[in-house]
This record gives structure tokens, sequence and C-alpha cells, in this order.
């Protein structure tokens, strides 16, 4: 369940940072992003933020993540013979061994296409300047960053 939504807020994020990247205004791609169901994101809205084609092996693990997921939130349970109990928990095995490959798979997207693989350096050096930001100007509170 809560890959599915990782997942989904993953997307949305990659997808709102493309956008703006691409010129696109808030007031189009926001109105995207809440509207389009996840098929469609990964499809044109995915292409059109100029981002690569996602492989179609990934795709199939998004849609049985998500899947899953709707089934247990939306509570669509219905009695089941042992067998499809059984191809049930199949499916739900093989999405479990699927989700680290697809994670990988969009955090090397997220990698590539804006850290450009300096997202350690980058992320150090940010915190560099805020801690020396505040030994030169410790705020009036607990401070936040630690060294």
């Amino acid at each position: 369940m809560f890959y599915a939504t990782w997942f989904e807020h993953f997307i949305n994020g990659i997808l709102i940072r493309s956008l703006r990247r691409a010129g696109f205004a808030e007031d189009i791609y926001i109105p995207m992003i809440r509207t389009f169901n996840l098929q469609t994101k990964m499809a044109s809205t995915w292409k059109l933020a100029g981002l690569p084609e996602v492989p179609a092996e990934m795709i199939r693990t998004l849609n049985l993540v998500t899947e899953l997921r709707n089934g247990f939130v939306h509570y669509k349970w219905s009695a089941l013979s042992p067998q499809a109990e059984e191809q049930q928990k199949t499916r739900l095995r093989e999405a479990t061994n699927q989700v680290a490959s697809l994670v990988s798979y969009f955090k090397a997207v997220e990698d590539q296409f804006f850290w450009n693989g300096r997202e350690a350096e980058l992320i150090e050096a940010f915190r560099a300047d805020l801690l020396e930001a505040e030994r030169e100007n410790p705020p009036p509170y607990p401070a936040i960053v630690r060294s």
C-alpha cells in the first residue's frame, strides 16, 4: 500500500519539476497532475515533460502495485475460491518482489535528470552553507541543522 502511494507522490514530483523546467506554467501542470490518472501521467504527460520512456515491465509493476493497493484501500474484497486466493497471493508476492527494481528505476531517473549524478555532493554543499550561515548568525531558537 505504501509503495503505491510513494510511487504516485514521486511521479507527481518528477512531473512537476520536469514540466516547470520545460517552461509550463503552474496553471497548466497542476491541473494535469491533479486530474490525470497514473496511466495517463506515465504515457503522455511523462513524454510531454521530456522524460525517458518508462520500460513496459516497470509500467506493469506499477499497475500491479497500484491495483493491489486500490483493492485494499477501497475494500474491493470478494470471496475467492482456494485456487483464486492462491493466485491472489502469488500476485502479491510478485508485486513485492518487483517493487525494489521500480524504486531503483525512478531514483535513477531522478538522479540523471535532476541531480546530474551529484545528489550527495550538492546536498552536502547546501548543508555546509546552512551550517556556516548558522554559525555566522545564530538563530534565536535551537539549531535545526547539526554538524
